[in-house]
């Protein structure tokens, strides 16, 4: 069995009933079955054959969903992008991986001619308007099976420099049975879909689960809290994902303004700790309790969850899904006794192949099947997880990943930079944003608009300084390293 496979199982007895609706289109089973034969038979005239690695670079729509199913249609790879990539960004995944042709949009086209140009084997195919119907018949003689590549996602390494996880059918469908479980996804139910589909956490439960087990997703292109709201009562919405980010904006919205949240069941929060404050507005604003949840890329991703079925327990990622196992280790991979802080490990069916050709990064973090996250945790006496730190250098802004040497790297070749260092702050809005702070080479010759302008067009825009502080000296200890933890408000 394969991706593939359980999605035409599903088309199967499900062919008639609404599987995706956008801003403008609906579309049944059948309907979306026949676009992605269309856009499969259009890759196919692209040269695309099994085992090709496939780029995936363009925002939420339709398209994103029909791409990335006709992609293992023919056996390919899927290689999502974060779509606020810049150029260089997409350039390096496009070597790495060994992608051989880009899905896009015309949003893209100046970014690809640049990457044409630098790159000119790389062939792009832009989708644009109808999605041209293809004739629905069975998988092609394909030979994927659960231990087949089927995706790789890109999450950025200690040393700023991206990996990809590799995942397998296995992996993703491991995790498919188990979110379908706890979060209560089948027939009848609708999610709503207001992170980016390349997310991990949005294409696992809003899109690869929600096709699997006949339920429907009510895509939006972006995010706008009243227009999610007023979505959540146009298409009684059952379940509503998001980070916490978006739960705090929508708590924020005018008193005056009134929604019917009826129909919502479920209401989970993940890719970044749930401040507190953020899950008691919005239950005061609305009524609705949010369930934190907890995953990572590598373990395709979700992990743990607050159970539907239980109180909510505030400040923990809930226990450990079906099909997974966590331990608290040690350094020396000893498990820690209840309520001990450790680095949290992760084990089971969802857990990737590895890094793709990265075989020394695999071997640290992947120790007799286990995943060490790099996260430090500890579980109480009622299996709750708690997470009370990051091991690693991670900054989450609204649930996407920014490593300080990434950005510490781009600074470096400010010419008028000498030194600098990359902390997260604390932000009301997005949990945490990146503050950058620097030594000038010369005093009183740097901006902080300097610095955000010469990032633009070379990082993602939520990698970009939020804060720029100038200093004369950053904090060292006694061997010359900067002291991080000391510029961290």
């Amino acid at each position: 069995m394969n991706l593939i496979e359980l999605f035409h199982q599903t088309c199967r007895t499900n062919g008639n009933e609404p599987a995706l609706f956008t801003e403008s289109s609906e579309y049944t089973y059948d309907m979306l079955h026949r676009k992605i034969h269309g856009i499969a038979e259009k890759l196919k005239d692209q040269g695309v054959r099994e085992g090709d690695f496939i780029g995936l670079w363009m925002e939420n729509g339709a398209e994103f969903i029909v791409s990335y199913y006709a992609i293992h249609h023919l056996g390919g790879i899927v290689v999502p992008v974060d779509p606020l990539a810049v150029a260089r960004e997409m350039e390096y995944i496009i070597k790495n991986a060994g992608i051989k042709l880009v899905i896009t949009s015309p949003h893209y086209k100046g970014a690809c001619e640049e990457i044409q140009r630098n790159l000119p084997d790389i062939k792009v195919m832009s989708l644009q308007g109808r999605i041209p119907d293809g004739k629905p018949e069975e998988p092609a003689e394909i030979h994927a099976t659960e231990e087949t590549l089927a995706k790789i996602i890109y999450t950025s390494g200690t040393t700023g420099t991206p990996k990809g996880a590799m995942l397998t059918h296995g992996n993703l469908m491991s995790n498919i049975e188990s979110v379908a479980i706890v979060l209560k996804i089948g027939r009848g139910s609708r999610l709503l879909c207001i992170l980016p589909l390349f997310h991990s956490f949005a294409a696992m439960v809003n899109m690869l689960t929600v096709l699997s087990t006949g339920a429907a997703v009510i895509l939006m292109r972006q995010f706008r809290p009243d227009a999610a709201l007023r979505a959540v009562e146009q298409y009684k919405i059952t379940t509503l994902c998001g980070v916490p980010s978006m739960f705090l904006v929508m708590a924020k919205l005018d008193p005056a303004e009134k929604f019917d949240l009826s129909s919502l069941k479920v209401q989970v929060s993940g890719g970044a700790g749930l401040p507190p404050k953020i899950g008691e507005a919005f239950k005061n604003r609305f009524g609705l309790e949010v369930h934190e949840g907890y995953g990572l890329s590598e373990a395709s991703p979700v992990v743990a969850v607050n159970p539907l079925e239980l109180p909510n327990v505030t400040g923990s990622i809930g226990k450990v899904i079906p099909n997974v196992e966590v331990k608290i280790v040690d350094e020396n991979f000893q498990e820690m006794p209840v309520g001990e802080i450790g680095e949290l490990a992760v084990r089971g069916g969802n857990v990737m192949k590895g890094y793709l050709n990265l075989p020394e990064e695999t071997a640290s973090v992947l120790k007799d099947g286990w995943l060490l996250t790099g996260d430090m945790a500890k579980v109480d006496e009622n299996d709750y997880i708690f997470i009370v730190d990051r091991k690693k250098e991670m900054i989450l802004v609204r649930g996407h990943n920014v490593y300080p040497r990434e950005v510490e790297h781009i600074l470096y070749h400010h010419p008028m930079v000498s030194e600098v260092a990359v902390v997260p702050a604390k932000d009301d809005r997005s949990g945490e944003v990146v503050r950058a702070v620097i030594v000038p080479k010369e005093s009183g010759q740097l901006t902080s608009k300097e610095i955000k302008d010469f990032c633009r067009d070379k990082l993602a825009h939520y990698k970009i300084p939020k804060i720029v502080d100038i200093v004369e000296a950053l904090p060292k200890t006694s061997t010359g390293k900067i002291l991080k933890r000391a510029l961290i408000k």
